[in-house]
């Protein structure tokens, strides 16, 4: 899966969730930025990679599972995450409010500001920030 971690797992079970192999694949971290504002509705886009925010160095592993992401946030800013369960697998997701504020600080920087006006727009017809299905 990356240098210094192997599945254990024959034949290899690929109803593991991608967001759980996230989580462990480098730790700490939490399931945050795209990948959390489309799990929670709050942007159109389906995220094409696990991304998530750790205190570890940022870095990028590629395996059969996915594309897994992760990037750098100060030790003082990890939290706002909470434990989901998915098909058995405890996974750590960042909360909505949590997700936009990470969102907000990696790309403020750069200017970008068309997804932020969709999280608005999503924000303001669901009356909520949580997912409601």
């Amino acid at each position: 899966m990356r240098k210094g971690i192997s599945e254990v797992t024959f034949p290899v079970d690929l109803h593991i969730p991608d967001l759980y192999v996230a989580n462990k694949l480098y730790a700490p971290s939490y399931i945050s930025l795209e990948t959390a504002l489309s799990h929670y509705a709050l942007i159109p886009e389906v995220a094409m990679a696990a991304v998530s925010v750790t205190c570890r160095t940022t870095r990028r592993f590629q395996n059969r599972h996915g594309l897994f992401l992760y990037r750098t946030m100060k030790p003082e800013a990890f939290c706002g995450y909470h434990i989901e369960n998915h098909n058995g697998y405890d996974i750590f997701m960042a909360d909505p409010e949590k997700a936009l504020t990470d969102y907000l600080y990696f790309h403020a920087r750069r200017g970008g500001s068309s997804t932020w006006t969709n999280i608005v727009w999503r924000g303001k017809e669901s009356g909520s920030w949580t997912n409601e299905r």
